[in-house]
C-alpha cells in the first residue's frame, strides 16, 4: 500500500471568525480521507482512514477571533479552558503573569471605541490586555474583534482561507518537515 504519510507537513490556515479551531482540524481531515480512498483504492473503511490520517492544530484561536492558526496555547484553570468557563457565565480570576509586549500602536480612535495593533510575545492573550488597559485609564475595556495577523513564520497573507480549502490549496501552501 501507498504510503499514507505522503501529504506531510504544516500549513497557515486562516480561521474565520465564528468557527472553532476543531472545525477546521476536521474539515482538512475530511478532505485528506477522501483523497486518499480514491488514491489508494484500496479496502480500508473510512473509519480506518480516519484513524490512520493525523490531523491537528498547534493550539487554539477563540472562536470568535480569525487569524492564522498554527500555534496557540490555551490558558487552562484547573485543565479547563477558562475560555469556555467565560462564555458560560463563570467568573474566573486569573493571576497576573509577565508577558512581552514588543510594540503597541493605537491605529484608530474614535471614543469609545481603539483599535490597536499589538506585536507580542507567547503566551500574551490580547483580550487580557484589553483590559488591563481599559483599568489604566480607570475604566473598562472589551475586545469587539481580534485578527492574528502573524504567528511565527507565518502571515495571514500567506494563509489558507477556510473557505478555499482543498488537496491542491493544502499542498501549495504546505511547508515540509523534513525529519
Amino acid at each position: 500500500m501507498e504510503n499514507i504519510n505522503r501529504i506531510n507537513g504544516v500549513i497557515a490556515l486562516h480561521k474565520p471568525n465564528g468557527i472553532t479551531s476543531f472545525e477546521d482540524v476536521n474539515k482538512i481531515k475530511n478532505l485528506l480521507v477522501k483523497y486518499y480512498e480514491k488514491q489508494l483504492n484500496s479496502k480500508l473503511t473510512r473509519k480506518q482512514y480516519k484513524k490512520l490520517i493525523k490531523v491537528d492544530h498547534g493550539g487554539t484561536l477563540d472562536k470568535n477571533a480569525e487569524g492564522v492558526l498554527v500555534v496557540f496555547s490555551t490558558l487552562k484553570k484547573k485543565g479547563v479552558r477558562i475560555s469556555d468557563l467565560v462564555r458560560k457565565g463563570i467568573k474566573v480570576k486569573i493571576e497576573s503573569r509577565k508577558v512581552m509586549i514588543y510594540d503597541l500602536k493605537i491605529l484608530e480612535f474614535d471614543s469609545p471605541r481603539f483599535k490597536i495593533r499589538a506585536s507580542v510575545g507567547g503566551e500574551t492573550y490580547i483580550r487580557n490586555l484589553i483590559r488591563d488597559i481599559g483599568s489604566e485609564l480607570g475604566s473598562c475595556a472589551y475586545m469587539e474583534d481580534l485578527i492574528r495577523i502573524k504567528q511565527g513564520d507565518f502571515v495571514l497573507a500567506d494563509a489558507v482561507k477556510f473557505g478555499d480549502l482543498s488537496i491542491e490549496a493544502i499542498k501549495k501552501a504546505l511547508k515540509i518537515n523534513h525529519y
